[in-house]
C-alpha cells in the first residue's frame, strides 16, 4: 500500500503532486477530474493527497482507497476522499473515520489510474 507521511511543518499545497488519477464518481467538483495526487495509485491501494484546480482555484483533499484491482488497461479502487485545507499540515492522522476533526467529511469515490 502506497502511504504518505510528511514533515508536521510542510502544508498540504507545499507538497509534490506528480502522479495523475482520475476521479470517475464523488462529489462536485471531484467527480469526472483529473487530479494529480502525491503517490500513485497501485493494486495495492493509495493514501495520497490530491489536488484540482477549479475555476482558477486549487483544491486539495486526501483519499484512501477501501479496496483496488487492475481492470482492464487501468488500476481502479473504491475510496474515501477527505477535503482539506491547502495550507494545514501533510501530517495525516493515525486513524480516520468518516468524520475526523482534521479533516472534512468523507465523501465516497472510485479512481483510476495507469498500470504501473
Amino acid at each position: 500500500m502506497t502511504c504518505f507521511r510528511d514533515s508536521p511543518t510542510k502544508r498540504v499545497a507545499d507538497l509534490d503532486f506528480t502522479h495523475p488519477i482520475t476521479i470517475t464518481e464523488g462529489p462536485a467538483p471531484w467527480r469526472g477530474a483529473q487530479v494529480i495526487a502525491t503517490a500513485p495509485l497501485l493494486a495495492s491501494g493509495i493514501r495520497a493527497f490530491v489536488r484540482i484546480d477549479v475555476d482558477g482555484a486549487q483544491r486539495y483533499a486526501y483519499v484512501i482507497d477501501q479496496g483496488a484491482a487492475p481492470r482492464r488497461s487501468v488500476i481502479w479502487a473504491t475510496g474515501l476522499l477527505f477535503e482539506v485545507e491547502g495550507t494545514r499540515s501533510s501530517t495525516v492522522p493515525d486513524r480516520l473515520n468518516f468524520r475526523h476533526g482534521a479533516f472534512g467529511d468523507a465523501h465516497p469515490v472510485e479512481l483510476t489510474g495507469p498500470i504501473r
